[in-house]
């Protein structure tokens, strides 16, 4: 019978297991995504010499290309003519939101302004009001000072009493409009700091629609200016594409196939012209257009392959790190556990097993590993990935691993329910 240690020095196991996997895939990765640009690269210059061939001397070429041409030319036209048309439409929706930020952001200032104009308007009156008090205080202060003088201030006391009355109220009436001048600037205050949190989020959304506006714009020009250009080379570039080398009007180059490549010493099983795993070139370039024309049909498939196997070995990786990631959250589960039970002396100690369906997965992990531990020449992401599936189709599938997190979950769940209650 195990415990909660053990199952959480199980789980850290296997999570290592999956790290190691993730190390061994990302170096594998790596290699592959260089020779995947390796390849891209070179087409993209055998492209380039056949399309500054063909635009400058269309008749260099078969008869047959100029025709896919034409063809091909067509259908670009109309992909071309929606792309444009979706573009406008995204611009016009563009214009509205940029209107729309403008005019928020000009409400906004009118808003200030006038918010402006009303506080400083009943500022200006209070102080107005605080004026003509002070004229009839000093009014009152020299009545006093005029009866507070000789006999009179005998006389005149009662006087003089009934003005210093008035006075004070004079004086709490000032002070009323002053503190009423102060909660005025304090609102203004308070205003002022929310206008600017206002302004700031209208400006930004006027700068982004700005922004975005202008990109747009920009495009649109270009692509409008230049349609025939681009609509010309996509055409061209998807001619290309087409080529699969059994076209009747290729070049049939004879010859031996070369053993292996020049540069990562992978061992050559069919192609003539370039590496089936890199790219790199075999033989000689040829000069002939129709030559190329054979090479870059050749290069297509090199190329269409391991983007394939790129796709697919990428989604293995994405897996494992699915797994992983759901062993660690599955570990700060179970640790939590364990830190109530350590917490509270009162907790018996839970006795837990590992299911066996958990432990296989797990040791299945571990021959996977091992499996990984191949050299790098002749390695093709598709062959890769393919090695693979008996992994992906069998133990790594969405029911297998489900299977996995949840017989442990229920063996948590159980345990601590009988034993803790």
């Amino acid at each position: 019978m195990g415990d909660l240690t053990t199952m959480i020095s199980f789980l850290k196991k296997t999570a290592d297991k999956l790290e190691e996997i993730r190390k061994k895939l990302d170096t594998i990765q790596e290699f592959f995504n260089n020779n995947f640009s390796n390849v891209k690269q070179i087409r993209l210059d055998e492209i380039k010499v056949l399309q500054d061939t063909f635009f400058h001397d269309p008749d260099a070429l078969p008869k047959e290309i100029a025709q896919r041409y034409e063809d091909e030319y067509k259908k670009q036209e109309k992909i071309f003519d929606e792309k444009i048309r979706e573009l406008q439409k995204e611009k016009k929706s563009l214009e509205q939101k940029h209107a729309t930020a403008d005019e928020k952001r000009r409400a906004l200032q009118k808003n200030i302004r006038i918010n402006n104009r009303k506080l400083d308007n009943r500022e200006e009156k209070i102080k107005t009001k605080v004026e003509a008090l002070e004229q009839e205080i000093h009014a009152y202060n020299q009545k006093i000072d005029e009866l507070n003088t000789g006999f009179g201030i005998v006389t005149n006391l009662f006087r003089m009493r009934k003005l210093q009355e008035k006075k004070e109220l004079l004086l709490l009436d000032r002070n009323t409009l002053a503190e009423d001048i102060e909660d005025i600037r304090q609102k203004w205050q308070e205003k002022m700091e929310a206008y600017s949190t206002e302004e700031d989020t209208i400006q930004e959304e006027w700068n982004t629609a700005q922004v975005e506006l202008s990109i747009i714009s920009e495009k649109l020009d270009h692509l409008i200016e230049n349609r025939a250009e681009l609509v010309g080379k996509a055409a061209f570039i998807n001619v290309l594409d087409s080529l699969n080398g059994d076209e009747p009007f290729l070049s049939k180059v004879e010859g031996a196939i070369p053993d292996s490549c020049p540069r990562c010493k992978s061992e050559n099983r069919k192609n003539k012209f370039f590496c089936q795993y890199c790219g790199e070139r075999l033989s000689s370039d040829r000069k002939e257009i129709v030559d190329s024309l054979a090479e870059i049909s050749e290069l297509n498939s090199v190329y269409h392959s391991l983007q394939e196997g790129l796709k697919q070995s990428v989604s293995f990786l994405a897996l494992v790190g699915g797994i992983r990631k759901g062993i660690e959250e599955f570990q700060k589960s179970v640790e939590s556990v364990k830190e109530s039970q350590d917490q509270y002396s009162a907790l018996p100690k839970l006795d837990i097993d590992i299911p066996d369906i958990s432990m296989e997965f797990s040791e299945r992990i571990g021959e996977l590993s091992k499996d990984i531990d191949v050299p790098f020449y002749n390695l093709h992401p598709a062959e890769f990935s393919t090695s693979l599936d008996k992994y992906s189709d069998t133990i790594f599938t969405e029911s297998g691993i489900e299977k996995f997190f949840v017989t442990m979950g229920d063996e948590l769940n159980r345990t601590t329910k009988e034993q803790w209650g």
